[in-house]
């Protein structure tokens, strides 16, 4: 995730940021709460911010990444 500008970005990116998962995993977390998705039109997009936040780079609690990937 380092040097993008983006606010947001649609479903391949975000697979990529996450390190490669799947889109079922990703559509997993989303589902559990672990990520907010924004619908534009019939296009999916996540925000950077929470991707982030995901995969433990914003310096915020562990306790989301672990409670998104769980599901609990």
């Amino acid at each position: 995730m380092r040097g993008t500008d983006k606010i947001i970005v649609p479903v391949d990116e975000a697979q990529s940021l996450l390190g490669g998962i799947s889109r079922a995993s990703l559509y997993r977390i989303a589902s559990n709460g672990g990520l907010a998705k924004v619908k534009i039109g019939r296009r999916t997009f996540f925000r950077v911010d929470d991707l982030r936040v995901l995969a433990g780079l914003s310096g915020q609690s562990s306790q989301v990444h672990t409670a998104a990937v769980s599901g609990k």
